[in-house]
């Protein structure tokens, strides 16, 4: 998956996605080791980023971009 340095790059480059395609995250996990990130509820889409042990960067561990959900005029 692809590499980050630091969690801050993860928030932005989720927050550049989610934007654009006109989506407002659930963020249900966000602590030292790991971001997980959802749509609505059930809505399939979800982003899970974690922290390799001994490794300074945060991986993309599971990107799924399917979404059945209705695009929103307004972002959080």
């Amino acid at each position: 998956g692809m590499i980050f340095n630091s969690k801050f790059e993860v928030k932005e480059a989720m927050k550049t996605f989610l934007m654009v395609n006109k989506k407002n995250p659930i963020i249900k996990y966000n602590d030292l080791t790991r971001f997980v990130v959802r749509c609505m509820l059930g809505c399939p889409f979800c982003l899970s980023v974690s922290k390799p042990k001994r490794k300074n960067h945060r991986q993309v561990v599971t990107f799924k971009n399917m979404h059945t959900c209705h695009k929103r005029s307004t972002n959080k």
